[in-house]
């Protein structure tokens, strides 16, 4: 930072936190009004440097309590939210993230499920599902299947999984989000309803 005055030709520089006179004696009013400035500049840069400081604290703060409040949201939803990659060159998958209640409709961990240790889609619904999801991505738009698992006790769970891809600017698949929900009691209803009809009829 640089100030100059002029003053009967005398030249006062400014320079950083330092200064120097020319022309002028220490203990003229110039030289105190000098002093003013220069000491005002290097106290105005402390509180710079000390509120960005503040300001950087305050942000990641403020981005980890959003953070927090978004997972626990995530968590508290009746189903469970997931994002995956493909992997190249192959029909595989990489689960990058899926909440806690994947592990109440699945009965299984939420590390096997990350790990992929075990495939828990029915196996009379695999194939249905693996051109169901192609078929949504190829064409890029919202995908709603209904399948079922199977749990490491063998029960039956019908879930409703609704899906999109994520694609990069030149159109490359970069990933698949979306939500799936218990809905064993609804199936299991309709179709003991639909037993019932066709008893009377």
């Amino acid at each position: 930072m640089r100030f100059n005055f002029s003053t009967s030709g005398r030249n006062l520089l400014v320079s950083g936190t330092s200064f120097s006179l020319t022309g002028l004696s220490q203990g003229s009013k110039y030289c105190q009004v000098f002093e003013n400035i220069r000491q005002k500049s290097f106290n105005s840069r402390i509180i710079e440097v000390a509120s960005m400081d503040a300001m950087h604290s305050t942000a990641e703060e403020e981005l980890q309590e959003s953070q927090r409040k978004w997972v626990t949201l995530i968590n508290n939803l009746p189903g469970a939210v997931y994002r995956w990659i493909p992997i190249p060159d192959s029909y595989k998958i990489q689960l990058e993230f899926i909440s806690e209640g994947a592990q109440q409709i699945t009965g299984r961990p939420l590390e096997d499920l990350i790990q992929q240790n075990v495939d828990m889609i029915h196996p009379d619904d695999r194939e249905m599902v693996t051109e169901a999801v192609g078929k949504v991505l190829e064409d890029r738009t919202l995908g709603e299947l209904i399948y079922r698992l199977v749990t490491p006790e063998g029960d039956i769970k019908w879930v409703l999984d609704r899906f999109s891809g994520i694609y990069s600017d030149e159109g490359e698949l970069i990933a698949v989000e979306g939500f799936f929900a218990d809905i064993t009691e609804q199936i299991e209803r309709q179709e003991a309803l639909e037993h019932a009809l066709e008893e009377v009829l």
